[in-house]
């Protein structure tokens, strides 16, 4: 799993494929089944801090003044991002 934040307070987690080849040409159709997007939140604030996964927890600093804990809930519809 990867966690991309944008400065606009929104947290994506995409999953990988370990196979993926490192291309020049890769095709954007190839690179749909390489990665997936996997969950997503919306945070109360801008983020200014680069994301930190440990153990399937993230951990991420916000404008609000406080520390987010958020870990990967799965479900039998979807995956989803929840607070620790």
């Amino acid at each position: 799993l990867a966690c991309i934040c944008s400065c606009s307070g929104r947290i994506h987690v995409l999953r990988i494929n370990v196979n993926a080849v490192n291309e020049k040409n890769h095709h954007e159709q190839d690179l749909e089944k390489d990665v997936y997007a996997y969950a997503k939140m919306d945070l109360p604030a801008n983020i200014f801090s680069s994301p930190l996964m440990i153990s399937g927890r993230i951990f991420v600093g916000c404008r609000d003044d406080h520390v987010y804990c958020l870990s990967v809930l799965k479900n039998d519809v979807h995956e989803e991002l929840s607070r620790c």
